[in-house]
Parts: C-alpha cells; sequence; structure tokens
C-alpha cells in the first residue's frame, strides 16, 4: 500500500495501482484515482465522487453551507429564557415576547434586551423611555404565544391579558408571577438587526417563586 493525498487526507492505495498525479490536474482528481484503485462501501464511494467531481467552486459552497448549520445549531445552544416586554407611550401600547434578555450590571442593576426595532413595543419603550419585562411560569406557553402577535389593547387587556397601570405607569400584566418595571439608559441601533436596550431596573415585584419559561423547554427556535 502507498499513499495518495487529497483533501480529506491520505488515502491507501495498493500496490501497482498508478497514483502519480500529473502536473496539471487539479487537487480534486486523486479521489477519481482512490476510487478506481480501492473497493470502498458504496455510500462512500458516492460520496467521494460527488466531491471529486464538484469541483473547488461547489466544494466550497457546500462547506459554506455546514459551516452555516453549524452556526445555527451551536447559537441555539445558548440558554434563553421567555419573556413579555410591555411598553405605552401616550395612547400607544406595545407588547412582545422576546428571549434575548440578560442581567448586564449589578450596581447599578442594569439588563440588556434586543428588540426588533420595526415593533410596536420597540416604538413605545423609544418614545416614553419605559418598559416592563414579565418572567412566565415554565407552563405558560399559550401565554408567550399571545403576545407573537400585533398589540392590540382594549378594556384594560393587551393581547385578551388584563393589565395594571404599574409604579412607573407602564403596563403590568396581571397574570405572571413576577415582573420588573425599568427606565430605558440606552439604544444601540447600529451594530445588527435588533436594537440593543439597556435598562435600568426601577421597580420589582415576585408574586410567586416558580420555574422560569426557557426556549429549551418550548417547541420554538430563536437564535442563529
Amino acid at each position: 500500500m502507498h499513499p495518495i493525498y487529497g483533501i480529506f487526507g491520505t488515502v491507501p492505495v495498493p500496490m501497482g495501482v498508478s497514483s502519480p498525479v500529473p502536473p496539471m490536474r487539479t487537487r480534486f482528481q486523486p479521489f477519481r484515482a482512490a476510487i478506481r484503485g480501492v473497493a470502498l462501501c458504496e455510500p462512500l464511494t458516492s460520496a467521494l465522487r460527488l466531491i471529486a467531481d464538484s469541483g473547488p467552486r461547489n466544494a466550497r459552497r457546500m462547506q459554506a453551507h455546514m459551516e452555516l448549520k453549524t452556526k445555527r445549531k451551536t447559537l441555539r445552544l445558548i440558554s434563553n429564557g421567555m419573556y413579555v416586554i410591555t411598553s405605552r407611550s401616550e395612547g400607544h401600547f406595545g407588547a412582545a415576547t422576546v428571549t434575548w434578555i440578560s442581567q448586564a450590571s449589578f450596581k447599578p442593576p442594569l439588563i440588556m434586551a434586543a428588540i426588533r426595532t420595526n415593533s410596536n413595543v420597540f416604538k413605545c419603550m423609544s418614545d416614553s423611555g419605559l418598559a416592563a419585562i414579565h418572567i412566565l411560569e415554565c407552563n405558560q406557553q399559550d401565554f408567550a404565544q399571545k403576545f407573537f402577535f400585533p398589540t392590540q389593547a382594549n378594556d384594560g387587556c393587551i393581547n385578551g391579558e388584563p393589565f395594571v397601570d404599574g409604579v412607573t405607569g407602564v403596563p403590568v400584566l396581571r397574570n405572571t408571577p413576577a415582573h420588573i418595571e425599568c427606565r430605558v439608559v440606552r439604544i444601540v441601533t447600529d451594530v445588527g438587526d435588533h436594537a440593543i436596550v439597556i435598562l435600568e431596573v426601577i421597580e420589582a415585584e415576585c408574586r410567586d417563586l416558580v420555574r422560569p419559561l426557557t426556549i429549551a423547554e418550548s417547541p420554538w427556535e430563536y437564535g442563529g
């Protein structure tokens, strides 16, 4: 046996099989020699033929596709909760289920949230400088789903859920175990497709100690 080299490393070739690659051949042609000279299992043989015949451009495209899938799969392993954020600006209400929220500082207590800039809640937060973040219990998937849709406020409810005015005047949803009222400290809009909103905690209330809802426990995915 003597080795022949390709993009996957060294492929053994039986003695007597011609392996030298003529100077003008591409780096993919050693695979053709390997396929002719070695009895491989059919799936591997088919895969090698596909790569050998695809050429450098398609190989790079396949690699980029695999890297995108790996990136998306890996980023979705980051632990994220599911929250409902609400805000109000004059007579306009905004509410949305969000997942990219995390504490960012102890002193002062800061929270960072990534919010879509085309949402009602982002417009209300930007205008009023105030927002409320609601923690959901692990069995409140139906509650979270109500705020996937455009905001509708009427008869003391937002998207069918009753609310009261919080200490800061923001709408606080009554059927959640805990909420945090915040003021907007800074908004960054020029670094990605979501705005990064830095919020300072003004008021917090915990009505029940629960296991919070996370996106990993839900049927949805958001990330990648």
